[in-house]
């Protein structure tokens, strides 16, 4: 039959069995949304915080019909795709994962053996500032060039000498008080910065000393007074000791939840031509395996 060779009759066969496949794909049955009483008190609950009353049947009923519509969306947005190339999603649902995996390890709550514990393993982060008072003599290195070290030397043997009167000598201009009473490790950070703070530490008491490098340059130091930092007791810590426990097991459960989903999701990186990249970022990491394989 020549009517089965027309062109036109293959055009209207082939646009009636594409609309057949389209009509057969959008009418499959799909899962339906159901709302149960939690969905619906939590909506009321939502409403009422934000409106400081209770809502009206009405208003109960467009918030359901709207979630639906919402969902409706998600679901047939979820279906065509369109939530994988979108960084604002994939960075909610990174945040709302990160949330889950904190909490997938819950931990009870610590028992007094375990903060003792903690107590004793990070002692140095609980203990008090310790106190010092002390003297200092400034030497500005702009000033001395390369004989710095011999003029400290110097200045040094004269304030040994039994007869010196350190008031006397003055030293270069400092930005720093000259003597300083019961200061706080805090205090001479501040002022000095931390190996001059640590430097105090190790200093012999009452016997002039240097020079002692600090940010500002080099010093002769007359330390009379040093009171050690405060080792608290537990009782004394117990609440900060128990948030900084469990903040740690917190960040433990989301390394080891991220550590086992790489291992199920393993990558391959395709870098592109080192001729068409300024330079390769460093692969660090379970997901980054260095090239394709």
């Amino acid at each position: 039959m020549r009517f089965l060779r027309e062109p036109l009759l293959h055009f209207l066969l082939l646009g009636a069995a594409l609309f057949i496949i389209f009509f057969a794909w959008t009418s499959k049955p799909t899962a339906r949304i159901v709302i149960s009483p939690s969905q619906v008190e939590q909506l009321t609950k939502n409403f009422t915080a934000e409106w400081q009353r209770p809502p009206t049947a009405a208003e109960l009923k467009d918030l359901v019909q709207d979630y639906i519509l919402t969902e409706a969306y998600r679901r047939e947005a979820v279906a065509r795709g369109l939530d994988r190339d979108d960084p604002v999603i994939r960075d909610r649902l990174r945040m709302k994962m990160e949330f889950l995996a904190e909490g997938a390890l819950h931990q009870a709550d610590p028992t007094e053996a375990e903060l003792q514990t903690y107590l004793q393993t990070h002692a140095a982060d609980y203990r008090g500032d310790a106190h010092y008072t002390f003297t200092q003599i400034y030497l500005d290195p702009a000033r001395h060039n390369d004989h710095l070290q011999r003029d400290a030397a110097e200045l040094l043997a004269r304030l040994k000498q039994p007869d010196a009167k350190a008031d006397t000598i003055a030293g270069d201009p400092c930005l720093q008080e000259r003597t300083f009473k019961n200061a706080s490790t805090a205090d001479v950070i501040r002022a000095f910065g931390d190996d001059f703070a640590r430097a105090l530490d190790r200093l012999p008491m009452n016997a002039w000393q240097g020079p002692i490098t600090s940010s500002l340059g080099e010093h002769l130091v007359l330390l009379t007074t040093r009171i050690p930092g405060h080792e608290p007791t537990l009782a004394e810590v117990r609440d900060l000791v128990r948030k900084d426990l469990v903040e740690e097991r917190r960040q433990a459960a989301r390394v080891q939840f991220e550590h086992d989903m790489l291992q199920r999701y393993p990558a391959e990186i395709h870098w592109p031509p080192p001729a068409t990249q300024a330079s390769t970022p460093a692969a660090t990491g379970p997901a980054a395996t260095g090239g394709a394989r």
